[in-house]
């Protein structure tokens, strides 16, 4: 009963939050083309998990099943959601992962955190007009004889099926921009991004084989690759041990946020405005550098496992950080804030 709301909840929401388990968030994803299997996939949406119970924004799986539901007793839906976290993290716990069937398996990992994978074969855009997956076919087959190669052409009901199948796709395509604008800009974003890597990668490179030894690899702090002077430490208030001289008593915490493109693997206590969650750190570091050119210069990546959210501004205090996730929606509406 729990799964079945929790997928309608999510049908409706774009975050939606289970009490003591996590949040799932569902984003549009274009359509895609995968070269090496030869599969045309119609638009989609892909879900992420993350395991915090405080993100803004989002849609109690409680309240939505009292909204949804004649039985408005909050203690008993409570109860029930209670009974089916607890199910699916024992589950967790002894198999590794834990299906919702008709959506995907949530999966616990070897550092222990819990990641949603999502079936490939369940398409929740409803603007998607139910299109299945296309396999492009070959239309020719060569023959290979020990004198002279031969090209056989397909019979002509396959070649005008071939010809009829593209036409269909193209239709349809051209009929979902017209009603849904936005769509067309969406597809752009993805390949102009996968275009925004490449140059990013090979500008990368570029510089690596100019300046050897200015490089920084990736993945790796800029701090960890350049050499902190005693005197920078000091104005910093850091000692070249690493002991903050200024707050002798307060050395488990930083006391003010990261440079902007360094990448946080450890938890420091401050609220983090989130603008997207990435499975490579190039991804990340595009977002990164997006968030710059729009003015954001304290944007950084903080990394759990492996994954890779972009963080646009922090602060240390929660009201702050609930200020800052407001004023960061007029460029991102769907920044979030996380206590890391």
């Amino acid at each position: 009963m729990i799964e079945e709301y929790f997928k309608r909840a999510l049908a409706q929401y774009e975050k939606v939050l289970i009490p003591g388990l996590g949040t799932f968030t569902s984003y549009p994803t274009g359509a895609k083309f995968d070269e090496e299997d030869k599969i045309i996939s119609p638009p989609d949406v892909a879900i992420d998990f993350s395991p915090d119970t405080l993100a803004l924004g989002a849609k109690s799986l409680t309240d939505f099943i009292a909204e949804s539901s004649e039985d408005a007793d909050y203690t008993n839906i409570e109860s029930h959601i209670a009974d089916f976290v607890f199910q699916v993290k024992e589950a967790l716990d002894a198999e590794g992962y834990y299906e919702v069937e008709g959506l995907g398996l949530l999966k616990k990992t070897v550092e222990g955190d819990i990641r949603f994978d999502k079936d490939e074969d369940v398409n929740l855009n409803v603007e998607s007009y139910g299109l299945p997956k296309l396999t492009a076919e070959p239309v020719y087959e060569t023959q290979i004889t020990a004198n002279t190669s031969q090209v056989k052409k397909a019979p002509s009901d396959l070649v005008l099926l071939l010809i009829l199948i593209p036409l269909l796709v193209i239709t349809v395509f051209a009929i979902y921009f017209i009603i849904n604008p936005s769509a067309y800009d969406k597809l752009v974003d993805v390949f102009t991004k996968e275009e925004a890597i490449e140059l990013a990668s090979n500008s990368t490179k570029g510089e690596a084989d100019n300046n050897p030894g200015k490089t920084t690899p990736v993945g790796q702090k800029e701090s960890e690759s350049k050499p902190v002077s005693p005197t920078s430490e000091k104005e910093k208030g850091v000692s070249p041990a690493g002991q903050d001289t200024k707050n002798p008593q307060k050395n488990t915490k930083p006391s003010t946020p990261s440079p902007s493109g360094s990448i946080i693997t450890s938890k420091t206590g401050r609220y983090y405005v989130i603008i997207g969650s990435y499975s490579t750190v190039k991804n990340a570091q595009v977002a990164v550098k997006g968030a710059n050119e729009k003015g954001y210069s304290n944007a950084k990546i903080l990394q759990s496992g492996t994954s890779y959210r972009v963080s646009i501004d922090d602060r240390a205090g929660k009201g702050d950080g609930s200020k800052a996730a407001q004023d960061a929606k007029k460029d991102y509406s769907g920044a979030w804030l996380l206590h890391y």
